[in-house]
């Protein structure tokens, strides 16, 4: 077995937990609101940020990243 005294805990990381949800930024009523009113079970999509942008490698030589589909009788 490892030794796992070392191995951090989250209130090490973020600090003593004050409230059971940890929200890393402020959410408004309104969000809140319309997460209420959504069903359960529904992707919502709204809080989460979109992911920086990337440079694929395909840029640089030009290439479509997708392969255009052979249309049959080609």
């Amino acid at each position: 077995m490892e030794d796992m005294s070392r191995v951090g805990t989250i209130s090490d990381i973020f600090g003593p937990i004050l409230s059971p949800f940890i929200s890393v930024r402020p959410v408004s009523n309104e969000i809140i609101e319309t997460i209420q009113k959504i069903p359960r079970g529904t992707a919502f999509f709204t809080l989460k940020t979109a992911p920086p942008f990337r440079k694929s490698h395909n840029a640089d030589k030009n290439i479509s990243p997708r392969k255009p589909k052979k249309q049959l009788g080609d």
